[in-house]
């Protein structure tokens, strides 16, 4: 699936990876309410970045333009397609949302699993932004090039044993933010956003989210656009901000 829609004025243009749904199709809608250009990439929920597209395309002082690509992130010769594609794009922005989430043990533990989820989770997001990096050194945001990759709360707060392979990769993640905000500045920021639980997953008992919620300081789960909006601030508006990994759990880290 391609789709390229053309305007008339060139405004910044910001890859978002995962834009399927969630809280991938809420930076896509926010930006998209800031007047900002998208390349939105999906790999498995066709219909889902269709409805993304619909709605971001009418978004805005004008008629935002939006180019589609499918992206494997497991797959290393797919990213490098996958740039090569865009060749010739001018990607101003990236927001590393896309991920693998499954559960693993230690009891269970699998090397396959755990090397997928390293390479969607934090391997992908560094290759990426490693081989955009010139186009983002030339980016026509106002404050230069800028990078948020979506962490997890619950690095460095809560060992979860039931996601040993999902928080590994996180953890890697977070490492990497810092790593790549001191390698590419001062052109480019990179920043993450650590969100807390922004939407129930579906497997969650009643008795989980009210124990979840008993450390939560403001007694209740964020929503999609909450973390959608601290990615859009960080990514747009902290303009002398870099290497931070800012949390959005409700204050849940503070315990």
């Amino acid at each position: 699936m391609g789709l390229t829609r053309m305007t008339q004025v060139a405004r910044p243009r910001i890859l978002v990876t995962g834009a399927s749904r969630r809280v991938g199709r809420a930076i896509a809608m926010q930006l998209a309410h800031r007047d900002v250009d998208l390349l939105v990439s999906w790999n498995t929920d066709e219909e889902g970045i269709r409805e993304t597209v619909d709605l971001v395309t009418g978004m805005g002082q004008g008629r935002i333009d939006v180019i589609v690509e499918r992206l494997d992130l497991s797959d290393p010769s797919d990213i490098r397609g996958f740039v090569d594609r865009i060749d010739g794009i001018q990607i101003d922005g990236i927001v590393h949302n896309a991920s693998l989430y499954e559960p693993s043990t230690l009891e269970s533990f699998d090397p396959d699993l755990a090397s997928r989820h390293a390479m969607i989770n934090s391997i992908a997001p560094v290759s990426l932004t490693s081989m955009l990096a010139g186009c983002l050194d030339r980016s026509r945001l106002e404050s230069g090039g800028s990078v948020v990759c979506m962490g997890d709360a619950n690095v460095g707060d809560s060992a979860r044993r039931s996601h040993v392979c999902y928080m590994m990769s996180k953890a890697a993640l977070h490492e990497a933010v810092r790593i790549m905000s001191r390698s590419l500045a001062p052109g480019v920021r990179v920043n993450g956003v650590a969100p807390g639980v922004v939407a129930w997953p579906e497997d969650t008992t009643e008795q989980f989210r009210q124990q979840y919620l008993k450390r939560v300081p403001m007694e209740r789960v964020g929503t999609e656009s909450e973390a959608a909006s601290a990615a859009c601030w960080l990514l747009l508006d902290a303009t002398y901000v870099t290497g931070v990994m800012l949390p959005v759990d409700g204050g849940r880290s503070l315990h």
